[in-house]
């Protein structure tokens, strides 16, 4: 199904995987406004999983707890496997 870009649900996402890592308000603030700024350059018209990748991204340079904790979420990790193995990848 289709559904409208949700900024707020970008910073909700955003702000989970953020929680006691040290990133303020205000670099979430920055990676959302850059994500939905990428969002609107392509006309709205980009999937919840092109979403996922560029908050992946972006996380990943700054936090890998934080990129973890979303990569958790946004690929559905159901095994402690498959945080060994994102981990991994971080290296």
């Amino acid at each position: 199904t289709k559904e409208d870009f949700d900024f707020n649900k970008l910073i909700s996402g955003i702000n989970n995987a953020c929680v006691d890592t040290g990133i303020d308000e205000e670099k979430v603030n920055e990676i959302a406004e850059d994500i939905s700024s990428t969002v609107h350059r392509k006309g709205n018209q980009v999937t919840s999983a092109e979403i996922g990748e560029l908050v992946l991204g972006k996380l990943k340079d700054l936090s890998e707890v934080a990129y973890i904790r979303y990569a958790s979420v946004y690929k559905e990790f159901s095994e402690v496997s498959d945080f060994e193995k994102e981990a991994a990848e971080l290296d």
